[in-house]
């Protein structure tokens, strides 16, 4: 009987704490595409403070690379393949409560990109790829987003995102469908 006292009690209260929900957590997984090096695939890591319920400030991380089939077909034409990339932010957001539990967000700040390029030879007799050429390019930009989120009673949240990123060395537009926790 003490177990589910405690254990009733732990839920209502998290229940309860989590109406507040000032700092929210996400993790995402999407794909996209950049304007010279076709599709790109993604995570999205990103943390969230409201200021109010409509108003808040979230910094993101976000790593890619070339989607496979897209690196295969750019690797045999001898074009560069992004690997191993990522841009991070830092955005304004405004959240518009539709109803009790699902919102439209919009996003707009600051990014950054680093990309990085290689060129890769496929003829050798070798079944490796032999990098033959490689260079990181790196900028600043603009960030922006719109999304939805479902929140769930228990602090659980189900998001997607469009995005659109201009950090000079790469225009990247994205769809990303991700989870998150907010407390």
């Amino acid at each position: 009987m003490k177990r589910l006292f405690l254990l009733l009690t732990l839920l209502i209260s998290t229940t309860a704490y989590s109406a507040d929900e000032t700092h929210g957590f996400s993790a995402g997984l999407g794909f996209g595409s950049t304007e010279n090096y076709g599709a790109i695939t993604h995570y999205d890591f990103a943390y969230r403070y409201q200021f109010t319920p409509n108003w808040g400030v979230e910094v993101g991380y976000t790593p890619f690379q070339s989607e496979p089939f897209t690196g295969a077909i750019n690797a045999i034409f001898d074009d560069y393949v992004l690997v191993n990339s990522y841009s991070s932010r830092l955005a304004g957001t405004y959240t518009y409560q539709i109803s009790a539990r699902h919102n439209a967000i919009l996003k707009v700040g600051l990014s950054q990109s680093k990309t990085n390029y290689e060129l890769d030879d496929y003829t050798n007799n070798s079944d490796d790829a032999i990098t033959i050429d490689e260079y990181s390019d790196d900028g600043y930009g603009l960030y922006a987003a719109l999304g939805w989120r479902c929140r769930f009673y228990n602090g659980f949240e189900f998001m997607t995102t469009l995005a659109y990123q201009d950090s000079g060395t790469l225009e990247m537009t994205s769809f990303t469908v991700g989870i998150g926790y907010s407390f």
